[in-house]
């Protein structure tokens, strides 16, 4: 009897590489999905570090007003609607503002602010801090970067 060449796959052979195609599938979707959350991640960032810039600033107003009490304008977790007193978030939407100003030991106060975005957890957070000094009259303030 002679054997017959045919041609094409047995099913273990089918069924294998179905596999192998699932398996390669499965790791480039994880990639997108990776690379998906980065950029998320990426774009949340800047806009923390831009809004955190917007409260610094508004900080170094009330420095200029009233050195003394800046702790009186601590919040926490509230939105940059009710932080600037605005008619809407300035396009932060779900970003919360918390922020807190302690006086040094050698003088001046450090600012901290913290954005946070997302579900309002430390996960989904970035700190940022500026110190603000009183010298012979004149302020002056140094800012330092939570990025």
């Amino acid at each position: 009897m002679q054997k017959q060449n045919r041609g094409g796959f047995t099913a273990i052979e089918a069924i294998v590489s179905i596999v192998i195609l699932s398996i390669v599938g499965l790791m480039i979707g994880q990639t997108f999905l990776q690379t998906g959350r980065s950029a998320v991640k990426s774009k949340e960032s800047r806009q923390a570090a831009a809004l955190s810039e917007m409260v610094l600033e508004q900080y170094s107003a009330y420095a200029a007003l009233d050195y003394s009490n800046l702790a009186s304008y601590d919040r926490s977790k509230i939105t940059p609607q009710a932080f600037f007193s605005t008619k809407d978030n300035l396009g932060y939407d779900n970003m919360r503002i918390s922020t807190h100003a302690e006086l040094q030991d050698k003088g001046g106060s450090l600012v901290t602010v913290k954005i946070y975005w997302g579900g309002n957890t430390e996960a989904d957070s970035l700190t940022f801090t500026k110190s603000f000094a009183e010298s012979g009259g004149a302020r002056h303030a140094e800012a330092y970067s939570g990025i």
